[in-house]
């Protein structure tokens, strides 16, 4: 699975650490971001609302499932 955040436009690999469609309310992304509601979704995943744990910013990042994913 990759994770984009719009914070630093950068691109995580993150192994297993969440499945491509489901998330809890406490759901934490590599330790640094709180998962919340689900913003929207598409043909290559969804994008959530999380916020930074040690800054508070508000954030949307896109989880990819990288089975839809032609490399």
């Amino acid at each position: 699975m990759l994770v984009a955040s719009s914070h630093n436009m950068g691109t995580t690999r993150v192994d297993e650490l969440l499945s491509p469609y489901a998330t809890s309310p406490y759901a934490v992304l590599d330790g640094l971001y709180a998962l919340h509601d689900e913003l929207g979704s598409g043909g290559f995943g969804k994008v959530y609302l999380a916020t930074h744990l040690l800054t508070s910013q508000k954030v949307a990042i896109k989880i990819i499932d990288k089975l839809k994913i032609k490399v």
